[in-house]
């Protein structure tokens, strides 16, 4: 819940400096100039809180005249898309998830882990309501979840800790996945801003790629330390 609440008011003094910036230009260069903002939520377009945010967008819109626009880019799109197009009787993110299982393994992780990374890419906070969305999806418990497709939280961590188990995860598994949180790539928003500020692909490869590789090596040697240890 910390995280939320710093996250929002980061948002929230984030749009108030460029409110207040705007304000310290001269007349005349206030009255030309327009910026648009775009925003990666992290609700759902379906979500109350995505509501009040995009009413929030609007009033800074007409507080503004205009001049500052926040467009606001709802979550979990895509995830909801590879939880409900099914191949062969088993949904897009089953395919990924039995496909990404022997590669998550040796890193310590599993598939359920490595493709929440990749389709919670717009917004890193995701990643944890997307692992526990893709566990119910692929291992399904009864009277857990809000549906394919939907992401959610539980109301206590002893509930989490036992749909996580009951998913297959291990200490190893707690821990490689806190590796990996600090040293993978960057976010979607992170990376068109690194590509905007240098206009280089070469430097903006390289700025998400290499903490990726950081991730993945040292997991693998945690991974195989642990494993001739245990």
């Amino acid at each position: 819940m910390k995280s939320k609440f710093f996250g929002h008011l980061g948002i929230v003094l984030l749009i108030m400096g460029v409110v207040f910036a705007l304000t310290l230009q001269p007349q005349e260069a206030r009255a030309q100039e327009k910026f648009k903002l775009k925003f990666q939520a992290t609700w759902p377009a379906g979500s109350s809180l995505f509501g009040n945010f995009k009413e929030f967008t609007e009033r800074v819109k007409a507080m503004s005249a205009g001049r500052l626009e926040i467009e606001a880019l709802p979550a979990g799109a895509v995830i909801w898309l590879v939880s409900n197009v099914q191949v062969g009787g088993l949904s897009l993110a089953a395919h990924a998830v039995d496909w990404l299982d022997p590669i998550g393994l040796l890193l310590g992780l599993n598939g359920v882990i490595l493709l929440a990374f990749v389709v919670a890419i717009p917004a890193n906070e995701i990643v944890i309501p997307t692992v526990l969305m893709l566990t119910v999806l692929t291992a399904p418990s009864a009277g857990t979840g809000a549906g394919a497709g939907v992401m959610f939280e539980l109301e206590s961590v002893a509930a989490t800790g036992d749909l996580l188990r009951a998913g297959g995860w291990t200490l190893l598994t707690a821990v490689s996945l806190m590796l990996f949180s600090l040293l993978h790539n960057p976010c979607s928003t992170t990376i068109y801003t690194i590509y905007k500020e240098t206009r280089s692909a070469k430097w903006t490869t390289l700025a998400t790629l290499l903490p990726l590789g950081m991730g993945v090596v040292v997991c693998f040697l945690v991974t195989q330390v642990w494993r001739l240890a245990a």
